[in-house]
């Protein structure tokens, strides 16, 4: 059946709070902080709810009736989205999707002004080095690279994206920056914190917990940034998620904030990179971390996967590649509140976004894009999982570079 896709905005009334997975009960007198982008799951629920409400729903009866309601085969129950298909989560700025440095580029400072900056991409090593997963290719910086950080929790644009891709480092002045260093908005900024105290209430009593404090720290949006999300519905439904395109207003993450939803066209999707046989795969969403049938993990979900020679071959998307080297963020753990048996969801490890892989393949370039840019790769890929685009790999003498 045929699918309409549009993208769904979520602007902020106020702060916004999304817990991290820790519960309350465990971070003592710490503050508790908001994760963003917040999971998937999270504005996928908003958006379920949202449909559910433009259908009249009686959401006890729904309850009670489950996968047999008439809504379910549109929103589907629990973890069954039915045939809702999802992307993102996005940043939008200005209206201008943006997307997560990739954790290959480096920034060097040459001397204390703000954008005086040098950008540069990781190399990889040529030689084999020992670790817990046998000889392997590690990322290596040169003695003038001394002081180098990754560029983490900074934002670009589709077309310094795109600069990226063909191995284009982006100037500092092209940053977006996740969160502002102080309470001052800054033009270059996307969110700003704002520390929260908060009180345990007693329902019964209606009344406070004595001595049940504790704090939070909720995020602001600067102005003109949005989340958003791209969702699919099939044709038949197409009137049902077009009521939504009203400034409709919903509760969104912790505490149950406002945030009003408009939809829009979907943007064009990255431009195709001047690749070869070796390139790089960008993670623009993250991607569930998984295991092979031996039961060690693995960086790319590879079917028919063998590791030799301080490499890993298999097929990704029925493409047969060669993965040689990884530059891979910490995992990120998610979780949530499962509705349907009123209880946490147990924990999952992602591979966060910005991760990056470096392949080679025999297959004809027309071949490999066609497979793996501007696709998804791994499980859960309804829910807007392993999405990734594919970019530019040179090798020099000094070794394998972006």
């Amino acid at each position: 059946m045929s699918k309409i896709t549009t993208t769904w905005q979520f602007e902020a009334q106020d702060s916004l709070f999304f817990r991290e997975s820790r519960p309350m009960n465990s971070i003592g007198n710490a503050e508790l902080s908001s994760i963003f982008p917040p999971s998937a799951q999270t504005l996928i629920g908003a958006i379920r709810h949202v449909l559910g409400e433009i259908s009249d729903v009686d959401w006890k009866e729904y309850t009670k009736q489950k996968q047999q309601h008439p809504l379910a085969k549109i929103i589907g129950y629990a973890d069954d989205i039915a045939s809702l298909h999802f992307s993102g989560i996005w940043i939008h700025k200005d209206g201008q999707r943006l997307y997560p440095a990739p954790l290959n580029l480096m920034y060097q400072n040459i001397s204390s002004e703000q954008d005086n900056k040098r950008c540069f991409f990781l190399a990889i090593d040529t030689k084999l080095t020992q670790t817990d997963l046998g000889k392997i290719r590690l990322p290596k910086l040169s003695p003038d690279d001394a002081g180098s950080k990754n560029l983490e929790n900074i934002w670009l644009t589709k077309a310094n994206y795109e600069q990226v891709l063909n191995g284009i480092p982006p100037a500092p002045e092209d940053w977006f920056i996740l969160k502002s260093p102080s309470q001052k908005q800054q033009n270059n900024s996307l969110l700003i914190e704002e520390p929260r105290i908060g009180i345990t209430r007693d329902n019964k009593r209606r009344s406070v917990k004595k001595g049940r404090l504790y704090q939070t720290k909720h995020i602001r949006f600067t102005d003109g940034v949005s989340l958003c999300m791209d969702v699919s519905i099939d044709q038949q439904y197409k009137a049902i998620s077009e009521q939504a395109d009203n400034h409709f207003f919903t509760r969104l993450g912790g505490e149950g904030r406002l945030a009003s939803i408009t939809q829009h066209a979907v943007p064009a999707p990255l431009a195709v990179p001047d690749i070869g046989n070796y390139f790089i795969i960008y993670l623009l969403s993250p991607l569930l971390i998984s295991s092979s049938e031996q039961n060690q993990w693995q960086p790319l979900p590879l079917k028919e996967m063998k590791q030799d020679q301080g490499v890993w071959t298999g097929k990704l998307n029925n493409i047969e590649i060669t993965l040689h080297s990884a530059v891979v963020g910490k995992a990120q753990s998610e979780g949530g509140w499962d509705l349907a048996k009123h209880r946490p969801k147990p924990l999952k490890p992602y591979i966060p976004a910005g991760s990056v892989f470096y392949c080679s393949s025999e297959a004809t370039t027309q071949d490999i894009i066609k497979a793996l840019h501007n696709q998804q790769i791994g499980s859960e890929q309804a829910l807007g999982r392993g999405q990734i685009a594919l970019g530019k790999w040179e090798q020099t003498e000094q070794g394998l570079t972006s």
